[in-house]
């Protein structure tokens, strides 16, 4: 019992993290309009989150159910890491590069094995 409320309080303080990094961003970028997107996202997680407790906990066989609930899971968060990779490389391969397996690219095209000095920083995609 006591386990499963350290891991409990651990994931909450994560979302709670998670949520309060982008308000901030959002606030801090000038685009308060979303913010509204963020709390709507929160009150569905907790409803999902709330049904999904109760049907597991409903369910005649629970042990049929963790492979594909671990599927699904794996699914999103490689879809999620894969979506912020791409806009990861949109956005800031403007202003700070990106990294390749090979080394850096920098603004002529060349890779980089080492990182460019601070004042030669003048990444593009």
């Amino acid at each position: 019992m006591l386990q499963a409320l350290v891991i409990t309080l651990r994931e909450g303080f994560e979302a709670f993290l998670i949520v309060a990094i982008s308000l901030s961003y959002l606030r801090q970028s000038g685009r308060a309009q979303l913010i509204s997107a963020v709390h709507w996202g929160i009150a569905v997680a907790i409803g999902v989150s709330a049904l999904g407790g109760y049907l597991l906990y409903h369910a005649a066989n629970q042990e049929w159910l963790e492979g594909p609930l671990a599927m699904i899971a794996a699914v999103s968060v490689a879809g999620n890491l894969a979506w912020h990779c791409y806009h990861a490389l949109g956005r800031n391969g403007r202003t700070e590069g990106h990294s390749t397996p090979r080394g850096l690219i920098v603004s002529d095209g060349r890779r980089s094995g080492s990182p460019v000095p601070r004042q030669h920083r003048s990444w593009t995609v």
